[in-house]
């Protein structure tokens, strides 16, 4: 059966991760009157560390095969940080059915929603995950600020990060659980840890995988 991207994670928890939002930023400084000028340019990204905990043989083995099918950075796969889950707003147990309501473009860093259930205070919490498409256009974004909800299940003016990377439509579907995004390796290095004991471990580096 060929192989056919993005691939998804094997079933096993992390022993630790490291969250690491990217935002390529520059700073100049004048050599006359020591102005400094800051410019955020585009290319934020997620960036995660991760430890597996030790594994055995039979656990493991699962792990090398998905690392080798990905051919260190070839491949994607379908990630989801599992400390986000779950949102901490009432989305967790009354999610509704979420939308965006009218279009919104490439870059935009606010999105308005309908469809959510109505009259809600706290639908989402900052620090919530959502998704947009799925599959390999599966895309995270993290909510900036608590998000509420008026008397027909709208909320204008939704600060997320990153901005968007691909153009929505009214009516498109908003995900507010389990969010998922593509990524890739963030390098070729395929090697892993064997003790004496037949016990594996390994740490790597992902980063989403931009379109």
């Amino acid at each position: 059966m060929a192989i056919t991207f993005p691939l998804d994670l094997p079933s096993t928890s992390f022993r630790s991760m490291k969250v690491m939002p990217f935002t390529p930023v520059s700073e100049t400084t004048s050599i006359f009157s020591s102005a400094i000028q800051v410019q955020k340019y585009e290319g934020e990204m997620w960036v995660y560390d991760i430890t597996l905990p030790v594994m055995d043989e039979n656990t493991a083995e699962d792990w090398v095969s998905f690392f080798l099918k990905l051919n260190g950075m070839y491949g994607t796969f379908l990630f989801q940080d599992p400390k986000r889950s779950t949102p901490r707003g009432s989305a967790k147990d009354t999610a509704g059915s979420p939308k965006f309501d009218g279009a919104h473009s490439v870059r935009d860093t606010e999105i308005d929603i309908k469809d959510a259930p109505t009259s809600t205070t706290g639908y989402l919490k900052a620090g919530d995950l959502i998704q947009f498409g799925t599959s390999g256009s599966a895309r995270m974004h993290k909510v900036l600020d608590d998000v509420d909800t008026d008397g027909s299940g709208d909320a204008a003016g939704v600060n997320i990060w990153p901005p968007l990377r691909s153009a929505y439509s009214d009516g498109d579907a908003i995900i507010v659980s389990n969010a998922k995004c593509v990524f890739r390796m963030m390098d070729n290095n395929l090697d892993y840890d064997i003790d004496e004991a037949q016990l594996y471990q390994k740490t790597f580096r992902i980063r989403e995988a931009l379109p």
